[in-house]
């Protein structure tokens, strides 16, 4: 097991819904039935507000036949997505996170999803998908990784298949802040010092990393996807959120 799978091990494990919505709400100390009910839906209305933008701007009642949620974390996203996919699969580097997440599914009596096991190269998915999606969760890998990722996640795509991944971009912060956060982020050491320092909790920092949007979209006009466009995010950092569809045809 490497660092950062242990990492989000240990946050599948002592406050998984927590490590996917950074909320104080969902910290496991709060969680009951009415907090986890307010999670799940919050998750139902960010993916009607996907749809609505894919039906919109790509693809007119769209109804994929298998749909591909990266980073699925315990299923906030996923089960959503499966309720409106003929067959679903959530990737996650955390096995306790899938654990999780089959739960929820089973909760609901969602049987129509499968939770795979995520490495670097997503080995073990082995078919195609006509939508590939991922939240606020590429922003969290190392883009010397998260740039692999990406590219296998757009190979994964069938052609005139839909697209929605996000990512950050900027950190808007003062450049004290910003230099801070990065020695944090790059030397978790200190971060833990500092926290045994303030007597504070001894959670690991969730890491956050900006992408370079020239090797972005040069990676989507590569792979064929050139009909796409942009929403704007901002969650601590800048993002962007890129809907394409994948379609080597496209009249320019």
């Amino acid at each position: 097991m490497n660092k950062i799978e242990k990492q989000w091990d240990q946050f599948g494990e002592e406050n998984p819904y927590f490590a996917v919505v950074t909320l104080n709400k969902f910290n496991k100390e709060n969680l009951d039935d009415e907090v986890l009910s307010d999670f799940f839906v919050s998750g139902e209305e960010y993916t009607a507000r996907i749809w609505n933008e894919i039906e919109n701007n790509l693809k007119p009642n769209f109804y994929p036949k298998r749909s591909l949620d990266f980073g699925c974390g315990v299923g906030r996203l996923a089960i959503p997505i499966a309720k409106r996919s003929k067959k679903s699969v959530g990737v996650d580097i955390s096995q306790k996170m899938l654990d999780e997440a089959k739960r929820n599914a089973d909760k609901l009596n969602i049987e129509n999803i499968e939770f795979v096991k995520g490495d670097d190269d997503l080995s073990r998915l082995k078919e195609k998908f006509d939508f590939v999606h991922s939240f606020i969760v590429i922003q969290h890998i190392n883009p010397t990784i998260g740039e692999n990722i990406f590219k296998r996640i757009i190979d994964l795509l069938e052609e005139d298949g839909i697209g929605a991944l996000h990512l950050t971009y900027d950190h808007p912060g003062k450049l004290s802040s910003v230099l801070r956060y990065r020695i944090y982020r790059n030397f978790p050491f200190i971060y833990s010092l500092r926290n045994l320092l303030l007597k504070q909790k001894k959670e690991p920092l969730i890491p956050v990393f900006t992408y370079d949007l020239n090797r972005i979209f040069g990676i989507l006009q590569n792979n064929n996807c050139h009909k796409c466009y942009v929403r704007f995010s901002e969650h601590g950092h800048k993002g962007i959120h890129i809907f394409f569809e994948k379609k080597a045809d496209y009249i320019y």
